[in-house]
């Protein structure tokens, strides 16, 4: 991951780098089994979880950061931040603990959640303990800030009533922690009808989502001026689909429409592993492009050599 991550970086130059792992990777070490489903979005087949019976979600163990598989990754981090130069952010995929909760709970998750609120929040808790450790050990690694992936505060997840139950008070508690890094931080909804946090009293970081779907409108996000916001082409679109010159227009649309300073472009959702490498090259050139809106800093002339 290291080596593939770095060859990724020096081939296209990103602003930052986001270490993405499978969406396994944080609960390998309760025992949960995976393998790749060899698809372009890097999507898992994933075992069967290890709850049974209600009193299950109190057994869950504390996990060690620096140990086992989630140790391997910590290591992976803080190779990666010593190897890029310092002016190039790190961040580090957290998948939250509902999503964790979700996989290590398996067929049974859905039913706990209606049947045995109260069991489901003390695994939570200690799913909760775990990740804020992480990402405890994360800063210490070094990494810039986190990129929060929360796949079910949207339609066909959780409803909205449970999400803000067992949903939002654990995501909130993940960037409370990772705000002291030096570099903001992410929080993914992922998929489409997704329902957006109370801004008033939730962590300040960057909204990612694709722009469709019935998902809110970047823009008027950007014009509330309560959010910074990051989104980008549709992942099935011309960056994945068309020619490089389509995917650098489809890149001057999405910058034209959701223009100015709070606004961070990046993928839609996802950026699928058969994306073609020029498209890829021609999105991110169109993006450098200058524009009334952000005029390209000036470059200090270099002293004569001679």
């Amino acid at each position: 991951m290291v080596e593939s991550t770095l060859a990724f970086q020096r081939r296209y130059d990103c602003d930052w780098v986001k270490v993405t792992p499978a969406s396994t990777f944080q609960v390998r070490d309760y025992g949960i089994t995976d393998a790749w489903k060899g698809d372009p979005l890097g999507r898992r087949w994933i075992g069967p979880g290890i709850i049974r019976e209600p009193e299950d979600w109190d057994r869950l163990p504390s996990i060690d950061p620096s140990e086992g598989f989630l140790g391997r990754h910590l290591r992976c981090a803080r190779e990666l931040r010593r190897r890029l130069a310092r002016d190039v952010p790190v961040l580090q995929s957290i998948f939250n603990p509902v999503f964790q909760a979700s996989v290590i709970g398996g067929a049974a998750f859905g039913a706990h959640v209606e049947a045995c609120a109260e069991a489901v929040e003390a695994g939570l808790k200690r799913i909760t303990e775990n990740t804020v450790k992480f990402i405890e050990a994360l800063a210490d690694a070094g990494v810039d800030g986190i990129y929060l992936v929360s796949q079910h505060a949207r339609d066909g997840g959780l409803s909205r009533a449970a999400y803000e139950r067992f949903g939002w008070p654990s995501d909130a508690r993940c960037l409370e922690v990772a705000a002291g890094m030096p570099f903001a931080s992410f929080l993914h909804l992922h998929g489409e009808g997704v329902f957006l946090p109370a801004a008033d009293n939730f962590p300040r970081c960057v909204l990612h989502l694709a722009s469709d779907g019935g998902n809110p409108d970047p823009k008027q996000l950007l014009d509330s001026e309560r959010r910074w916001v990051s989104s980008g082409p549709d992942q099935d679109g011309s960056i994945r689909r068309g020619t490089p010159e389509e995917a650098a227009t489809e890149v001057r649309a999405v910058l034209e429409k959701w223009k100015g300073p709070g606004f961070l472009l990046g993928a839609g959702c996802v950026l699928p592993l058969d994306t073609p490498e020029a498209n890829i090259l021609a999105a991110t050139a169109a993006a450098r492009e200058s524009r009334p809106d952000r005029p390209l800093p000036r470059v200090a002339a270099k002293p004569n050599s001679t």
